[in-house]
């Protein structure tokens, strides 16, 4: 079975009728990125006024409309994406295209989409496809979300952004489609650390004796004349006692100090020792066990 889905598009002609504001400078921008994340009609994920504004500036560069900007740009995995239906869009307005198909050929597991999208001025068009066995090699056939939902549509999306980034890099600015980039598992930071090993002949070498420091309570600084544990990372080198907290330690103090502490391979070796002890020292309330458990260490909270 051949499904022809779109074919000869008509040449590019600008809508009647009242038009979009655009800002001319930085300030008016600004405003309107203000009024709009104030108005709660952002997409989730582009809700400050910073995030709306950098949509609106990345919008305006490939020739989107400040609301279409918004409606047709998501982020994912921290870049910057547009919809498959907008990148066409673009292509469109842009008046380079001069023919474009869209074909969907065999059924099952023979099942091809396939985008050929001519330039204008240009002799041979830009080809892409994708097949049921392509995605099976990604990974992607069966998977939880559009495509098990919408399999065909989601081949057809893929087949499209190949053939328009290929051919019109200069409009899209190689910028994914949303569709593509959901598909890309997001990076992962590789450094290796030091082995456990290591780390435990740091800790029990007794190179580096912590010094007692306060950390802040509640917005007072309180200190103990003793440790919680042997070579204790200098940022938790004292702690407030149980009766000492009022109200407990609260989640961002323990963060920002988290955040002070070097290096961060030792904080987490002491965690992983002390979480326990170091949650009823301080109180065992909610917010310290939830930090802790953002840190990868689970406590007994008695609940």
């Amino acid at each position: 079975m051949n499904d022809i889905i779109e074919s000869k598009p008509q040449p590019h002609t600008r809508a009647s009728g009242p038009q979009p504001i655009y800002p001319n400078d930085y300030e008016s921008a600004w405003r309107m990125a203000v009024a709009i994340s104030k108005s709660g009609l952002a997409p989730k994920g582009i809700q400050t006024p910073e995030a709306i504004f950098t949509a609106m500036q990345l919008g305006a560069e490939v020739g989107l409309s400040p609301m279409s900007a918004l409606q047709n740009i998501a982020v994912v995995n921290g870049r910057p994406t547009i919809w498959g239906d907008a990148q066409l869009a673009l292509v469109r307005a842009s008046g380079q295209l001069e023919d474009f198909i869209e074909t969907r050929t065999g059924e099952g597991d023979a099942l091809v989409a396939k985008c050929i999208a001519k330039r204008v001025g240009y002799a041979t068009p830009s080809e892409a496809s994708f097949s049921v066995e392509d995605a099976k090699k990604a990974g992607l056939w069966g998977k939880d979300g559009p495509w098990k939902t919408n399999p065909k549509r989601m081949l057809q999306m893929r087949a499209r952004a190949f053939a328009l980034r290929d051919g019109f890099t200069d409009i899209l600015k190689g910028i994914y489609s949303t569709e593509e980039a959901r598909d890309i598992p997001a990076m992962v930071d590789v450094t290796p650390m030091a082995s456990t090993e290591d780390l435990n002949k740091e800790f029990l070498s007794g190179e580096e004796k912590p010094t007692a420091v306060s950390v802040p309570v509640s917005g007072q600084t309180q200190a103990r004349s003793e440790p919680i544990a042997e070579n204790v990372p200098p940022f938790l080198a004292s702690t407030p006692e149980k009766d000492e907290l009022s109200p407990a330690m609260e989640l961002n103090s323990l963060m920002e100090a988290i955040e002070r502490a070097e290096p961060k391979a030792r904080v987490a070796l002491f965690l992983e020792r002390n979480g326990q002890e170091l949650f009823e020292k301080t109180g065992s309330n909610k917010k310290t066990a939830e930090v802790l458990k953002k840190l990868g260490v689970n406590v007994i909270t008695g609940e």
